[in-house]
């Protein structure tokens, strides 16, 4: 068996280019290792630099968003204390931009981590919410609504999390696995509103939202798993 030195599938020997990305396969020399796969070093090489590139990418994005982002602060600052004397409608775009800067700190910064990242986000919204209830003079709908829908959203998340770690292969039933939590926080969103706003459960909305998205989520699973066994599609394709 010979190996494509571009994108490393296994193809036959008889083969002279590869069926997946089309590049002409170099044959091994007589006394050439045969347990030894003819894949060149130079494209593991070539792949890590890509990973570092990346990197450096991300990193250069979040700096750039990071600067436009205090901009903006610097703005809105500056034309609070020009119209009014004093920080009076400021706060709320500040703590939002806030919000959005600690979000976009987790996602470019510890992205690789998944369940981090989430609950990063997560710890980011709860306190943005809690400072415009208590901005506002309201004190009651944070703990009552916005808290628990927040834990609702953190379960799902890092239970979802682990599931999708766990997959041997991953494609269409990862897009089944989100298409079920997106039932599930429905029904949970809908009973937790409708027991703040009436004392009981309902199951309504939330119910019709999950008979339309599980048999699509099964659907996509079906398709997962009867057409690629640990593969990507590609690979049934040889074009």
């Amino acid at each position: 068996m010979s190996y494509c030195p571009r994108c490393g599938v296994e193809v036959d020997s008889d083969k002279k280019i590869c069926p997946l990305c089309h590049t002409p396969i170099e044959k091994r020399r007589e006394g050439e290792n045969p347990e030894l796969p003819n894949y060149p070093e130079t494209e593991i090489i070539k792949v890590e630099n890509d990973f570092k590139k990346i990197a450096e990418k991300k990193v250069l994005v979040w700096e750039l968003l990071s600067i436009f982002l205090l901009v903006a602060v610097i703005s809105i600052i500056s034309i609070d204390l020009v119209t009014n004397r004093k920080l009076t409608w400021s706060p709320v775009p500040l703590s939002a931009i806030g919000a959005i800067w600690g979000g976009l700190t987790a996602i470019f910064l510890i992205g690789k981590y998944t369940i981090l990242t989430a609950l990063c986000n997560v710890v980011v919204l709860t306190l943005f919410l809690y400072f415009i209830d208590f901005y506002t003079g309201g004190g009651w709908w944070f703990f009552s609504i916005a808290l628990p829908i927040l834990i609702l959203l953190l379960l799902l998340i890092t239970i979802g999390t682990f599931i999708i770690k766990r997959l041997k292969s991953k494609g269409l039933n990862t897009v089944g696995l989100i298409l079920v939590g997106i039932s599930l926080f429905c029904i949970g969103l809908e009973n937790i509103l409708s027991f703040h706003l009436s004392g009981g459960l309902s199951f309504f909305w939330s119910l019709i939202v999950g008979f339309s998205l599980i048999p699509i989520a099964a659907f996509l699973g079906y398709l997962h798993y009867r057409f690629t066994p640990g593969k990507r599609f590609e690979g049934w394709f040889h074009i």
